[in-house]
């Protein structure tokens, strides 16, 4: 399912599960044409299950800025046992990621 905020662009499915313990996100730095090609896809991935959840910053809103990053960010996200599965579809769709980060 995708949602938008005054920010971010959603996707989520409420059945994906995680280790809240381990959730991390893989970041990924780009345009907005380029989040907009990709993102309908990592949705797919998503609503599979083989994604947990994804989010890119719309930047349609800079007075909600929670990030202060200049560019568009995606954040696509995984635990530890998901991790390696994630960045490994991410590339599969042709997204080269910035970053790990733990929550």
């Amino acid at each position: 399912m995708i949602d938008r905020d005054y920010f971010w662009i959603w996707s989520y499915n409420e059945e994906n599960e995680c280790d809240r313990d381990t959730l991390g996100k893989w970041c990924v730095i780009t345009d907005v044409a380029t989040l907009e090609k990709f993102f309908p896809a990592i949705d797919d991935l998503v609503e599979e299950g083989k994604i947990y959840q994804a989010k890119y910053s719309h930047q349609n809103n800079p007075d909600y800025d929670l990030v202060s990053y200049p560019d568009p960010l995606l954040c696509v996200y995984a635990d530890n046992d998901t991790r390696d599965k994630t960045l490994k579809l991410l590339e599969e769709l042709g997204l080269e990621t910035d970053e790990w980060l733990y929550n």
